[in-house]
C-alpha cells in the first residue's frame, strides 16, 4: 500500500502531539485528552502519523520502543455491543500481533488477554439469548482457568449478580495493564469514534474512565468531535448545553482543536492520477497551480477535498475524453470547487462576479479571502486596458482575455450562462474562440453530468 501523503502541512501538528505525550509519559502520568477535530478533518491520518513519528524514540535500556501503543478503534470492534469487551479485545488482538512488546510476558497476562477474547465470543453469543447479556455459568467457566480458589468461590456465591463476572473481568484487565505499565509507559490510541452512534460513544468514554482513571504510566488519546460529542451527551443525560463542558471533564483532562488545516504543495502527490491527465506542466505554471489550489481548498475537509477530485476525473473522462489542454484543469477545478462552496450560484456569478446584487452573498458564502482572490485572479485573465465595446442595443463591454490557460477556463465558464457571438461572450471577449469550441462542446456536457453524477 502507497505511503499516504501529507497534504495538509499536518506536521507541525503532530509535533506537538508527539511533544506532548512524551512529557506525560516522561512523568508518568496518567492521562485522557482528546484530538478534537470535524468529520473529515483527518484524524485517523494524524494518528497514522503520530504512531509513525512515536515508535522513532527507542528504549536504550530494552532495545526497543520506548512505549507500549495500542490503537483501538470502535467502529471497526463495534459488532461488540459491549464497548468494554470491545476494548479488551483489541488490546489483546495488539498484544498477540506485537509479541515483541512482551517478550517474555507472565502466564497470567496472556491469560487474562485469552479470556477476555473468548468472553467477548460468548457475550455476543448471550446477547441474543438473553436481555441481560450474561450467563454468568459460562462466565464463571471461563474463569476456572485464570485463577482457582477464593475467587472462583467468590464469583459462584454471586452467581446470582449478572455483571459480578463481567466487572471482574474488567477489574482483572485494568491490573494487568497496571502491571505492564510499570515496564514502559503505554499508549492507548482510540480512533472512529465518530463514526459510532451516539449512545455507543458515550459509552465507549464510560469503559475507557472504568479502565484507564487514575491508572499511572498510561496515557489515552481519542479522537473525536466535541460539539457532535456534546449534543449526544446532552440527548443521553438530559442536560442542558451549559452543562456539557463540566461533563466531559469527567473523562478528558483536555483537548487539542484540529482545524480543516492547509493546502501544501504536496496536494497533487496525491492526486497525481487526476493531474497527470494534463501531461507535463511547466515549472512556472505548476507554482502557480499549488497556490491556486491552496487558496480554492483551503479549509474544505480533506474527505471532502478527495470526493471532488474523484468526481472531476470520472466527469473529465466521461465529457472531455481524450482532450487534455491545461485549461480544462481550471475550468474543472473551478467548477466543482464553487459549486461545493456556493451550490445555489452559477458559473457566471462564482467566477466573473459581476453580478453585483449577488455580492453579499457570494462573499458570504465562501468567505472574504477566497472572495478577494477571485477578484485578484479574475483581473490576471484579462488583457488590460483593452475592452470591447458592443454596437447593439443596450451597449455592451467586454473584456478581453489573455488566452493563457486560466482566462481560457474563464471563457468555457461564460459559455455555460450564454452563447457565443462574435467571439463575445457574456462579459468577455476571446480574439480567436473558433479553436476551442469543441472544448466549450465538452465543457457543456461536464456541466450537464455534473447536474446528473452527484
Amino acid at each position: 500500500m502507497a505511503e499516504k501523503v501529507d497534504v495538509l502541512n499536518r506536521k507541525p501538528f503532530v509535533d506537538n502531539l508527539v511533544t506532548v505525550v512524551r512529557q506525560l509519559a516522561d512523568s508518568h502520568k496518567g492521562c485522557t485528552f482528546a484530538i478534537d477535530g470535524k468529520w473529515g478533518s483527518g484524524k485517523s491520518f494524524i494518528l497514522d502519523m503520530f504512531e509513525k513519528e512515536i515508535s522513532l524514540f527507542q528504549d536504550p535500556d530494552a532495545a526497543g520502543d520506548r512505549y507500549v501503543l495500542f490503537r483501538y478503534n470502535c467502529w471497526q470492534y463495534d459488532y461488540y455491543d459491549e464497548p468494554a469487551i470491545a476494548i479488551i479485545a483489541a488490546i489483546r488482538d495488539e498484544v498477540q500481533k506485537q509479541k515483541r512488546l512482551l517478550p517474555t510476558p507472565p502466564a497470567e497476562v496472556q491469560t487474562a488477554f485469552e479470556v477476555a477474547k473468548e468472553l467477548g465470543k460468548d457475550f455476543v453469543g448471550n446477547l441474543i439469548e438473553t436481555k441481560f447479556g450474561f450467563n454468568p455459568a459460562d462466565i464463571v467457566e471461563q474463569f476456572k482457568d485464570m485463577e482457582k480458589g477464593a475467587e472462583e468461590r467468590l464469583e459462584k456465591d454471586n452467581a446470582y449478580d449478572t455483571f459480578f463476572a463481567f466487572k471482574t473481568v474488567l477489574d482483572k484487565t485494568k491490573e494487568q495493564l497496571s502491571e505492564m505499565s510499570k515496564d514502559k509507559p503505554i499508549i492507548v490510541i482510540v480512533d472512529e469514534l465518530d463514526r459510532c452512534m451516539p449512545e455507543y460513544s458515550i459509552k465507549v468514554l464510560e469503559r475507557l474512565h472504568h479502565l484507564f482513571e487514575g491508572q499511572p504510566n498510561i496515557v489515552v488519546i481519542l479522537a473525536l468531535d466535541g460539539e457532535q460529542l456534546g449534543h449526544a451527551i446532552q440527548a443521553t443525560y438530559g442536560i442542558v448545553p451549559e452543562s456539557v463542558p463540566a461533563f466531559m471533564k469527567k473523562f478528558i483532562s483536555f483537548s487539542l482543536f484540529l482545524d480543516n488545516g492547509h493546502i501544501a504543495d504536496t496536494f497533487w502527490t496525491r492526486h497525481s492520477e487526476y493531474l497527470q491527465v494534463f501531461g507535463e506542466i511547466e515549472e512556472d505554471e505548476m507554482a502557480f497551480l499549488n497556490e491556486f489550489t491552496s487558496q480554492i481548498f483551503d479549509s474544505i475537509d480533506i474527505r471532502t477535498q478527495e470526493k471532488i477530485i474523484d468526481r472531476t476525473l470520472t466527469l473529465h473522462k466521461l465529457s472531455f475524453g481524450e482532450l487534455n489542454d491545461l485549461s480544462i484543469l481550471y475550468f474543472e477545478l473551478l467548477y466543482q470547487v464553487m459549486s461545493h462552496r456556493y451550490p445555489q450560484g452559477n458559473a457566471s456569478i462564482w467566477i466573473t462576479l459581476v453580478n453585483k446584487s449577488h455580492y453579499t452573498t457570494v462573499e458570504d458564502c465562501i468567505g472574504k479571502d477566497l472572495y478577494a482572490y477571485l477578484q485578484k485572479i479574475e483581473k490576471s485573465v484579462v488583457l488590460p486596458h483593452q475592452q470591447i465595446v458592443s454596437m447593439g442595443s443596450p451597449r455592451k463591454e467586454y473584456k478581453v482575455l489573455t488566452g493563457k490557460p486560466l482566462s481560457l477556463s474563464y471563457w468555457y465558464l461564460s459559455a455555460l450562462a450564454s452563447p457565443i457571438k462574435d467571439n463575445q461572450c457574456n462579459h468577455y471577449h476571446l480574439n480567436s474562440s473558433t479553436e476551442y469550441e469543441h472544448i466549450v462542446a465538452a465543457a457543456r456536457a461536464f456541466f450537464q453530468l455534473s447536474q446528473i453524477i452527484k
